[in-house]
């Protein structure tokens, strides 16, 4: 959705992502709140992975908390500030 955005902005998406802080947003939705410190190892590879798949056709990413093989990822992010990331 995020790079639908940029798409139809034309490359004024801002996209911010925290490292979970509310704990009763979790328990209402029976998601594990986990240590701060693994949220914070959560949130880093999320941004790894967002990277990824914004800035190269078909990544490939084998992390601790998420994994993917060559997914076919349209549209195609076109940010030019993300390509020197």
């Amino acid at each position: 959705m995020a790079t639908t955005v940029d798409h139809i902005s034309g490359g004024r998406l801002e996209f911010a992502i925290g490292g979970a802080w509310h704990s009763f947003e979790h328990e209402a939705f029976g998601i594990p709140f986990h240590t701060t410190k693994e949220r914070l190892e959560r949130l880093d590879e999320a941004v790894q992975v967002i990277k990824l798949l914004w800035t190269q056709d078909r990544p490939t990413f084998h992390g601790r908390y998420y994994r993917f093989d060559a997914p076919l990822f349209n549209p195609h992010a076109l940010t030019e500030n993300l390509r020197g990331l």
